[in-house]
């Protein structure tokens, strides 16, 4: 009797530990996923590299006018 209890414990422990290998895969998925999205907005300068995602960038009202 006592040795099925130890069992439903392993049972019990290998469900969670698979519930956050999967979450932990799925975050890394996501992950690479951005990293390959945002590659075309990497922008490498003398002074190192930044982000220039279009639509994050402020527009002033004289910019706006110009167009």
């Amino acid at each position: 009797m006592q040795n099925n209890r130890i069992y439903k414990k392993n049972v019990k422990l290998k469900g969670i530990i698979s519930a956050v290998c999967a979450v932990i895969l799925v975050c890394i998925m996501i992950m690479v996923g951005i990293f390959f999205w945002f590659q075309k907005y990497i922008v490498y300068t003398a002074d190192g590299l930044y982000l220039d995602v279009p639509w994050l960038e402020e527009t002033s009202e004289s910019q706006k006018g110009e167009k």
